[in-house]
């Protein structure tokens, strides 16, 4: 009954490190997401406004 008690509390634990790894890693990724978009937005700016003729 020990041994049985043991494994199921690793179980446990075991789930709850990868849940908050996976919500780590989702908040870094929503992050990165978001300077990817203004990144690729500035990108794109800077080559439409090069582009053009001024004078």
């Amino acid at each position: 009954m020990k041994k049985l008690f043991a494994y199921i509390l690793g179980l446990f634990a075991c789930a709850w490190l990868v849940n908050k790894a996976i919500k780590m890693i989702l908040e870094v990724w929503g992050v990165l997401a978001i300077f990817g978009v203004v990144i690729l937005v500035s990108w794109v700016a800077f080559r439409v406004i090069k582009s053009k003729d001024w004078r």
